[in-house]
């Protein structure tokens, strides 16, 4: 295996998703307002979506005929990780976990036993733990750039996303 990303519905021809970065963002929904005494607050929606820009530099570039269209669907198992904090006993993900990417650690960076019950609920056996996992987001394709080195013998490709 060339990488940890996953796109489900394209596929990663060999030599072309070594090394991906990916960016996750928030996607800005709101906005902040003041109040009459000049306090600060936030008016906007309570949860947040994210947008997503993976770059990759390989060899060649990755399926993308009929698949990464502009407006198309596609689940991203990224590579870019998450990180809640909880207590011991059930704790819900913001987002639902790719298998075997769950861990725990505390604040003396000991590993912390974490049990994934399901794809967005893992149960703790001790207090304090920091829970990272790398999350699948359900994104729409915003912009596909392919790019070639031809003398460099390279190739590469810009994804952008945002969460639906």
């Amino acid at each position: 295996m060339e990488t940890e990303l996953t796109i489900e519905g394209c596929g990663f021809p060999p030599l072309s998703a070594r090394g991906c970065q990916q960016e996750l963002s928030i996607v800005e929904q709101g906005t902040f307002r003041r109040t009459v005494n000049g306090d600060l607050n936030y008016v906007g929606p309570k949860t947040h979506k994210y947008k997503s820009i993976i770059r990759c530099e390989d060899k060649t570039t990755l399926v993308n005929e009929g698949v990464l269209m502009r407006g198309a669907t596609v689940r991203v198992g990224c590579l870019q990780r998450l990180w809640q904090q909880g207590g011991r006993g059930f704790m819900t993900l913001e987002r639902e976990a790719v298998s075997g990417s769950i861990a725990g650690i505390d604040r003396l960076q000991k590993l912390r036993i974490v049990h994934q019950v399901d794809a967005k609920t893992v149960e703790l056996s001790d207090d304090d733990t920091f829970v990272s996992y790398r999350p699948w987001l359900v994104m729409r394709v915003i912009a596909l750039t392919l790019n070639t080195d031809e003398w460099g013998l390279k190739a590469g490709w810009i994804l952008e996303l945002e969460e639906i």
